[in-house]
């Protein structure tokens, strides 16, 4: 029987990543293996969390990797150990329904041919955060879609279409890759899901979204501690993004419109307008890696 890895990328995250924990109570322990990459060498809290929990698998990065190269750490690890994994990247800051493994597992068995499969996210008021994933090219437009189309609400429908997945839940199948499938080290901090996602899908692999397998998250638990490098990273990433996947004539209307943005937020003194503008500067500064 495929057991699920989940892998977590920690960063000052114990209390979260005792509540996944928790949440796991009633899933069965053959049906996952847990894998925390620690981005911060000086959590004292987690490997107090670790002593009570010794079937976790504690992966050291020494160094803040960000969240897709610390995702590349543990999935680099889990490729050397099971080729044919199923790996379920999960923030630590999520938690699992009592069913939610036993679904996805079902889910994947039915479509062994998905390399990348989505789940619904709900906030912890029941609302839906993440449904599907939307990207209109020629717009340049990437939304995160909090509702299944009417077709999909069918209890018979079990996936839906879908550009992208998030990556605070999302499962990736090792057996559908010929070599270890990797983030881009470029994104240190969003759009490394969708910028995952869309550069599979044009190497011809298939994604899908699960319409009844669902975890609930509390969005942004981390980076709320940190607004000026929120929005220096969330502003760079966009625009590597819309650069990589949209027009050219989209990516300079985005860029005057989000420097406008930051000059007027900066003139105003709030921190969105400072890490905004550094998103911009480090955009200007950015010269893509040989091959990219």
């Amino acid at each position: 029987m495929r057991k699920f890895y989940l892998l977590v990328v920690s960063y000052y995250s114990s209390a979260w990543l005792a509540r996944l924990i928790d949440s796991l109570d009633e899933t069965p322990p053959d049906l996952y293996q847990l894998v925390v990459v620690n981005n911060a060498r000086r959590d004292r809290e987690l490997r107090v969390l670790l002593q009570a929990f010794p079937r976790i698998s504690l992966l050291e990065a020494h160094i803040n990797l960000g969240f897709g190269r610390g995702c590349n750490l543990g999935l680099q690890w889990i490729w050397g150990r099971d080729r044919y994994a199923r790996v379920w990247a999960i923030n630590p800051d999520a938690s699992f329904l009592p069913d939610t493994i036993v679904r996805a597992r079902e889910v994947c068995n039915r479509h062994p041919e998905l390399a990348i499969l989505g789940t619904q996210i709900y906030k912890p008021d029941g609302t839906v955060w993440f449904a599907r994933g939307t990207f209109a090219r020629k717009l340049g437009v990437i939304r995160t879609v909090a509702e299944l189309p009417p077709a999909a609400r069918n209890p018979s429908v079990d996936l839906v279409t879908s550009d992208w997945a998030s990556a605070c839940s999302t499962i990736i199948n090792l057996a559908r890759f010929e070599t270890c499938p990797q983030f881009d080290p470029e994104f240190f901090l969003y759009y490394e899901d969708f910028d995952f996602c869309q550069r599979y899908i044009m190497q011809g692999h298939r994604l899908a979204v699960a319409t009844q397998v669902a975890v609930i998250h509390q969005p942004s638990t981390t980076v709320n501690r940190f607004p000026v490098l929120k929005f220096e990273h969330a502003t760079f990433s966009y625009l590597l993004v819309l650069e990589r996947y949209a027009s050219g004539a989209i990516v300079w209307l985005y860029f005057t419109r989000l420097l406008v943005h930051a000059l007027v937020l900066r003139l105003l003194c709030r921190p969105a307008g400072r890490g905004k503008l550094a998103g911009v500067a480090r955009y200007l500064r950015y010269i893509p890696p040989d091959g990219v």
